[in-house]
């Protein structure tokens, strides 16, 4: 399901209205809370998100749009990566938790929020940040029409088990190779 939730965050690079991205970030947080509710391990994520998106956010922040390596109109490029190219661990273990975290909070900006910095400098999560945006505005969306939306046929369940498989033979990212 995290796969889904990068397809929404590419989805409001492209969003121009507050009401299209209200929709896009009332589906994330469904997606978010759904994977929540089926694996505490989710947590991690929230964690990571705060901590490296953040820190992505600010680097992007401070340069605007100019040509730097990261910037606010390229915040997405890390979440555009075929898995199979870069390895699935490398993926979750590194580059989505910077460019998710960083666009959640880009998003936040976008639709005109107030206070979510502070409450993430504080400990919240970007995507707690989102959900309480969304609910002081009434919007929310159902977990099971963005699903049906994302993979209407069910073949990102699938290349998510696949992915599983993959991994499961990939080198540990974290062990010492010296040894």
């Amino acid at each position: 399901m995290s796969r889904l939730e990068d397809l929404i965050l590419l989805e409001t690079k492209d969003a121009r209205s507050t009401s299209e991205l209200e929709i896009l970030g009332a589906e994330l947080v469904a997606l978010r809370e759904k994977r929540r509710a089926r694996d505490v391990q989710v947590a991690i994520d929230d964690h990571q998100e705060r901590i490296e998106g953040t820190a992505r956010y600010l680097e992007a922040f401070l340069v605007g749009d100019m040509g730097a390596t990261y910037n606010l109109n390229n915040l997405h490029q890390d979440l555009e990566v075929e898995l199979a190219e870069i390895g699935i661990k490398e993926y979750f273990g590194f580059g989505r938790f910077y460019s998710s975290g960083a666009m959640v909070i880009h998003l936040l900006d976008r639709l005109g929020a107030r206070g979510h910095k502070e409450a993430i400098a504080a400990g919240k999560s970007p995507m707690d940040a989102l959900r309480d945006e969304l609910r002081s505005r009434g919007i929310s969306a159902n977990v099971e029409t963005v699903i049906r939306r994302l993979d209407p046929h069910g073949s990102l369940y699938r290349q998510a088990e696949e992915w599983a498989r993959v991994a499961e033979n990939e080198p540990d990212i974290f062990a010492d190779e010296r040894t």
